[in-house]
């Protein structure tokens, strides 16, 4: 009876595991594709290229001076580049990020809720638009699905370790490290996925297990991210940078919820609404089964809940990529196992159906991806046309300069930490507490302004009136979104913009040529 049994729960959850694996493809396929398609880096993926430059130990001192992130993702890209340096290469970082992060919420979730719920499970994270942009961005936003399901797994294995071993602890206190380095508010998460993990083991198992273990292994970890707070309290703190981990996303719960699953460069109007419905369906299937509903509670309502009060009370902290990359792996495991409280031939249909959508708006939600130019290299390229000995090239923007010496120059034009433009006031004053000695060993005073190749000037910053004083002619690369306009020498007239590349968001290249 057993085995007839069996068999006949077989049969019915074999057409939902085989649409779940071919709908994993097209997913898969649909990152794929913008991949084969892409056209070039954009602003924040241009400080994960450009940080390679810096050697260590500096490179660290670099990612605290220049950028808002801890160092974990950038540490292990500059490994990755050891092996794949050119532009694609370091795209497929986050490519197997993506594989990666799609693995580990198989294993999970078949370990937790069994084969046909985790093959459900992938194929959902797999065909959520947010996801499938984030698997071609270099960002951190494709590892970290993989580090946060790790992280509350293996909270669990090591509290209900029988033979009560160490190593399952070190395992714990590494993972959730490098999910708390990875982004500049991931320790907000670490919180809750650890607190996800506890309530979890002691609703199925009571007091039984390894507590005194978990809370030293809490402690220590909090310990160690701690640098983390003092990093987030003192930007807060900073002129222009107002909120943990950049500027909040403005909207309500739905455009929010919603746009974790549609992700920013949706077009359909429709996309966040039936992107807040999805995520609505995971909380409350998820909240029916008893095996889910800590999830349901812990991690897909409870961050969101508490980042509201936040931001009512104190500063804002919604940013949709790490929000969606923390909590659609859990979303979709949710998701999974409350379908399997439906009668099987209504889960069946019904997960059916929810893959049906996603597959027909996977390929169309990613579109942006294609459609969108990079305006770096082709600026660069420009420049090498047009710009001659004795030019001078100013480009106001740090990000901007970076990039289009990567092209213009060679990828290793020189060190981020030397070339800058002249410190603010707020700099100034932290190297007179330092003192010169400190100061000068960490790099922290720029060495120049400026990069010459070829007998061109490349100015960072917007003052280049030393630079420009001898020059005939000034080119200045200026983003139209944020233009900041450049600081010459007397006597420049301005000759208008000469082109402009990128798309959706266009960079110009402006020349200036001094009065006869």
């Amino acid at each position: 009876m057993k085995e007839v049994s069996y068999m006949n729960t077989l049969l019915k959850h074999r057409p939902l595991q085989l649409f779940a694996t071919l709908a994993l493809i097209v997913g898969l396929a649909a990152v794929l594709m913008s991949f084969l398609q892409w056209n070039g880096f954009w602003e924040d993926e241009i400080f994960q290229v450009a940080f390679l430059n810096e050697r260590l130990p500096y490179f660290f001192v670099e990612i605290a001076r220049l950028d808002q992130h801890p160092p974990f993702h950038f540490l292990q890209l500059k490994f990755w580049a050891l092996f794949f340096n050119s532009d694609k290469g370091l795209l497929l970082n986050s490519i197997a990020w993506h594989l990666v992060s799609c693995l580990v919420i198989f294993w999970v979730g078949r370990q937790w809720l069994g084969t046909t719920a985790a093959l459900l499970a992938v194929a959902l994270f797999a065909l959520t638009p947010q996801v499938a942009s984030a698997a071609v961005n270099l960002r951190m936003y494709a590892m970290i699905p993989a580090l946060a399901v790790g992280t509350w797994w293996l909270n669990q294995r090591a509290l209900l370790d029988p033979d009560k071993r160490n190593w399952p602890w070190f395992a714990v206190l590494f993972v959730q490290l490098a999910l708390g380095y990875s982004h500049a508010i991931a320790i907000y998460f670490v919180a809750w996925i650890a607190l996800a993990a506890a309530v979890q083991v002691y609703s199925e198992h009571g007091g039984s297990a390894s507590w005194k273990q978990w809370l030293t292994a809490q402690l220590g970890s909090a310990v160690l991210l701690l640098p983390l707070v003092a990093s987030v309290v003192i930007r807060i703190g900073m002129p222009a940078q107002g909120e943990p981990g950049g500027n909040s996303d403005a909207g309500s719960v739905v455009t929010h919820l919603g746009g974790m699953v549609a992700g920013w460069g949706m077009k359909w109007e429709y996309g966040k609404p039936f992107g807040f419905a999805l995520f609505a369906l995971a909380v409350l299937l998820g909240m029916w089964n008893r095996r889910t509903r800590w999830v349901a509670l812990c991690l897909l309502t409870g961050p969101y809940l508490a980042a509201t009060l936040i931001g009512l009370f104190f500063v804002p902290m919604f940013k949709t990529p790490v929000y969606s990359a923390m909590l659609m792996p859990f979303a979709c495991l949710a998701l999974a196992g409350g379908l399997q409280m439906l009668r099987p031939v209504l889960g069946t249909w019904v997960g059916i159906g929810l893959l049906a959508v996603m597959v027909l708006t996977v390929m169309p939600a990613t579109n942006h991806l294609q459609e969108r130019s990079s305006p770096y290299k082709p600026i660069a390229i420009e420049l090498e046309k047009r710009a001659q000995t004795g030019d001078v090239v100013v480009i106001p923007k740090p990000y901007l300069y970076w990039a289009v010496l990567r092209y213009a120059v060679a990828p290793n034009w020189g060190s981020p930490l030397e070339v800058l433009p002249p410190l603010g006031e707020n700099w100034q004053r932290l190297m007179a507490r330092l003192g010169p000695e400190l100061t000068s060993a960490l790099k922290l005073q720029p060495r120049t302004n400026q990069v010459i190749d070829r007998g061109i000037t490349y100015v960072i910053g917007e003052d280049a009136v030393s630079a420009s004083s001898k020059a005939t002619r000034v080119w200045e690369v200026r983003r139209t979104r944020y233009p900041t306009p450049a600081i010459l020498a007397d006597g420049f007239i301005a000759r208008g913009v000469v082109t402009e590349f990128g798309y959706p968001e266009t960079t110009q290249l402006l020349m200036f040529e001094r009065r006869n």
